[in-house]
């Protein structure tokens, strides 16, 4: 989506992507391009596609008496050099917020993302958090990004979005990316979907994110049932009759 933008926007030789070191993002070979497992991407490195590979900001990996506040801030020094040098050709950087989940756990202190909020903006190019693993609640917050105060371009958000009962993720942006497709004489296809459904929309920067608990009230007002009514019914019944008619736009 993020490729596409910039196509719709005129930029179109803003089509690479910055990643960190020891990171992971799936194995679909999208994903798995722009993640650094070698135990995962090995096999399929023929396939996938360049990335600029950015060291972590891991801070297991900070000097004896460095507080991780102060060795994210070092470490961002590599971000913005990458950023300075391949803005013009960037269309997005991806992280994992605050934890770096399948490459062995490893944390690092908001304030990087902070730092790179700003420098995403500066650079103009794209903020995607993956927080597929670290979202509704696994790092503390309800989304790990709000422990920096940011706001992505692009948030991935899986796993505890059906908390298991469904095979269901979703990917979240901004209305500003969103009018670029709706705009644009660009062919807006399916694929930025990946089912043809229709892409979520948060609102506009001056007001507050939607409250993840609002799916909830959404869903449960399309079966015809009160929030209140949906939540007192059996978990088993609500979860599985709510998700089957949002899905089918009942």
């Amino acid at each position: 989506m993020s490729f596409h933008y910039w196509r719709n926007v005129g930029r179109s030789a803003k089509r690479r992507f910055l990643t960190l070191s020891n990171s992971y993002h799936g194995e679909t070979l999208g994903a798995l391009a722009v993640g650094d497992v070698d135990l995962y991407k090995q096999i399929y490195r023929p396939l996938l596609m360049d990335v600029i590979t950015v060291p972590s900001p891991d801070c297991y990996a900070r000097a004896p008496g460095e507080s991780w506040a102060q060795h994210s801030r070092r470490m961002f020094a590599h971000m913005e050099a990458a950023l300075a040098q391949h803005a013009h050709e960037a269309c997005a950087v991806i992280v994992e917020p605050l934890v770096q989940c399948a490459g062995g756990m490893r944390m690092y202190d908001p304030v990087y993302l902070t730092l790179l909020r700003e420098a995403c903006d500066r650079h103009q190019v794209h903020l995607i958090a993956d927080e597929i693993a670290v979202g509704f609640g696994r790092t503390g917050s309800m989304f790990a990004c709000e422990q920096a105060g940011i706001r992505p371009d692009f948030m991935c958000l899986s796993k505890g979005l059906t908390g298991g009962y469904l095979p269901l993720s979703t990917v979240m942006t901004t209305d500003g990316v969103y009018q670029a497709f709706t705009t644009s004489t660009s062919s807006s296809t399916p694929s930025c979907t990946r089912t043809a459904s229709p892409a979520t929309r948060w609102p506009a920067p001056q007001r507050a994110p939607v409250s993840p608990f609002s799916a909830t009230t959404t869903c449960s007002s399309a079966t015809g049932r009160s929030p209140r009514a949906w939540a007192s019914a059996p978990a088993r019944s609500r979860t599985t009759r709510t998700w089957r008619k949002c899905a089918s736009g009942a």
